[in-house]
């Protein structure tokens, strides 16, 4: 059964390249340094009739596949926008992470949340640029979303895009640390008798298999105050066609760790 959408009150969220006269040679960064993203902030638009296909808003009569029986490839097929950044030797492994969407406010036509993604391995992993994004609905259809990588900054109680702003660096997780990226959908928001969003997928980079997000669980950071505690599911109104704009991986915002020190909800041995 579905719950209606709430407002959360939230306490928010160039490389200068220098021409010298002549032939000089820029100096090369430092051997430590990450290496710049492989493709700038992307965007896909609206899909074509073609694309979507016939009886996309009727619910199937065949049986509609459960996500642990879906292959990596049919994941990927989901995608509707790539990662911006190249794996690198040290990049977190989609097979250990543990994704959740938050939702956090709301305004006319937009919704405000945040993507979550927690290092479960036993050792330290990156994160870079900006993720790839990809839904499937309850139904079973591939979404056709549309999809924008943009930069955000963190207001002091809401999110607004800063699309002139300086990307974060890569986010270093230790074993249990979360990586966030802003998400925010809008325009044709999912209603009634449509088919609603039911997994978000998160591809960390080029070459990594989609991470599953489900929109129904709280799997990192409970607050038992919020509509989305566990037991308490919340569908997301994200639709065949709502448009999501997403913000680089970066490390999260105070608030994620304010409701886990106030409810003692994050795992025991945690090294922030």
């Amino acid at each position: 059964m579905r719950r209606a959408l709430t407002a959360l009150p939230v306490a928010s969220l160039l490389l200068l390249a220098g021409c010298g006269a002549g032939t000089t040679t820029p100096a090369s960064p430092p051997a430590d340094s990450p290496a710049p993203s492989a493709n700038p902030p992307g965007e896909v638009g609206e899909a074509t009739e073609e694309e979507v296909g016939a009886g996309w808003d009727e619910v199937p009569d065949t049986p509609i596949a459960e996500e642990e029986d879906l292959s990596d490839d049919e994941r990927s097929d989901f995608l509707r926008l790539e990662a911006t950044d190249p794996a690198r030797e040290t990049s977190c492994r989609p097979e250990d992470l543990t994704g959740q969407l938050r939702y956090w406010d709301a305004a006319l036509g937009h919704r405000f949340g945040s993507i979550l993604l927690r290092n479960d391995a036993d050792t330290d992993c990156t994160l870079s640029g900006f993720p790839g994004l990809g839904a499937r609905g309850e139904w079973g259809n591939k979404f056709h979303v549309e999809a924008e990588q943009e930069l955000y900054h963190r207001p002091e109680e809401h999110l607004a895009r800063d699309v002139d702003g300086e990307a974060p660096p890569p986010v270093s997780l230790a074993p249990g640390e979360i990586a966030e990226a802003y998400l925010e959908w809008t325009g044709a928001l999912a209603g009634s008798g449509s088919e609603w969003a039911q997994t978000l997928y998160v591809q960390t980079d080029r070459e990594a298999t989609p991470v599953a997000v489900p929109m129904d669980l709280q799997a990192i950071v409970e607050d038992p105050q919020d509509p989305m505690y566990p037991g308490e599911p919340l569908s997301i109104d994200i639709g065949m066609f709502t448009k999501l704009r997403v913000g680089p991986f970066e490390e999260p915002g105070e608030y994620v760790f304010r409701l886990a020190d106030e409810y003692e909800l994050l795992p025991p041995g945690d090294t922030r």
